[in-house]
């Protein structure tokens, strides 16, 4: 059954433009136009959206799974290359963890130091431009 991609999208659980966006980024491929332009979608396709939809719920990046889908199309398994992409994701998660861990770090700083505007002999605001920023911008 072929039906119009805001059809499609709906059934898929998607937007057109999402549609429109994974085409354009070649994660579809083009898909045949009717007569009056319109795009026309049939149930090939719902797998290859099921398969980028799904990695996205576990925290893979579109570059990831764009990755995994070219593997595909070659008509290999994928299986080797998901466990790179996922190593690969891992590093990036824990990368970012240890700097959300320090920037956390630096903000329950500067939350302790907020009590010293109480004390008389400290009449400043608590973060004064001497104030050492320790993280990036």
């Amino acid at each position: 059954m072929v039906v119009t991609i805001s059809e499609f999208a709906r059934h898929a659980g998607v937007t057109a433009d999402t549609l429109r966006y994974y085409e354009r980024r070649r994660l579809l491929s083009k898909v045949p136009r009717a007569p009056n332009g319109y795009r026309l979608y049939d149930d090939e396709l719902t797998g290859r959206l099921r398969f980028i939809k799904s990695p996205r719920h576990v925290g893979l990046r579109l570059h990831d799974v764009k990755e995994l889908l070219e593997v595909m199309d070659r008509g290999m398994c994928p299986c080797g290359h998901t466990a790179t992409v996922v190593e690969r994701r891992l590093a990036e998660i824990d990368a970012e963890l240890g700097r959300l861990f320090a920037m956390r770090d630096q903000l329950m700083e500067m939350g302790e130091q907020t009590e010293a505007c109480s004390e008389p002999d400290r009449p400043q605001w608590w973060f004064a431009p001497s104030h050492s920023w320790k993280g990036g911008d």
